[in-house]
């Protein structure tokens, strides 16, 4: 009875998912992979360019404050002086 499942349908058929799964499956994937990379470049040099010409001054960086607080005691201020 097992002998008449093994029908020459069933070697192709796994023939073909063979070929399909091990050779074209990767090529695919790198394809998409490659697909991704090359828009993502495209919309980094697109911010790139619109950063340089907006020519936007860097904002000044704020002092830090003068007083600190207390690494002990996170709710309570230290003196200033």
């Amino acid at each position: 009875m097992v002998a008449a499942l093994l029908t020459p349908d069933l070697f192709v058929g796994l023939g073909f998912g063979l070929v399909l799964g091990l050779l074209i499956g990767p090529v695919v994937r790198s394809w998409l992979i490659w697909r991704e990379y090359t828009s993502a470049s495209r919309e980094a040099n697109l911010v790139a360019d619109v950063l340089d010409r907006m020519d936007v001054a860097p904002s000044p960086r704020s002092e830090p404050d003068e007083r600190a607080t207390d690494a002990a005691h996170p709710g309570t201020w230290q003196n200033a002086s």
